[in-house]
């Protein structure tokens, strides 16, 4: 069984190559913005959040991807923010693809 939750957001990158960010964050307003999409599996057991994604709220559904975040995990949950930490896709050398550690900070929008 798959299940897809949709809601709009601002998301901010907290860490670069898996390290956190120092110094002040970057008003709210110049964050990415766009549509938050949870998806996740149950399979017969309580269902876990898969992946987290971030996607061009103009484009198709099957375009437009500004981020994405596997393994989630909510680390916080302070209003009006919600943070969460995952591993977050890397292109390597050649055609090969990592992982590094991401957090990322959420705030629904209307």
């Amino acid at each position: 069984m798959f299940v897809q939750y949709v809601m709009f957001a601002r998301v901010l990158r907290l860490r670069q190559m898996g390290v956190l960010l120092r110094g002040p964050r970057s008003p709210e307003d110049q964050w990415p913005r766009g549509i938050f999409e949870t998806s996740d599996c149950g399979f017969g057991r309580p269902p876990t959040v898969r992946r987290l994604v971030l996607r061009d709220s103009m484009s198709s559904p099957d375009m437009g991807l500004l981020m994405e975040l596997y393994q989630p995990m909510l680390i916080q949950a302070k209003a009006p923010h919600l943070r969460f930490r995952g591993i977050e896709a890397v292109r390597l050398a050649g055609d090969e693809i990592g992982g590094m550690v991401q957090e990322w900070l959420v705030r629904f929008i209307d």
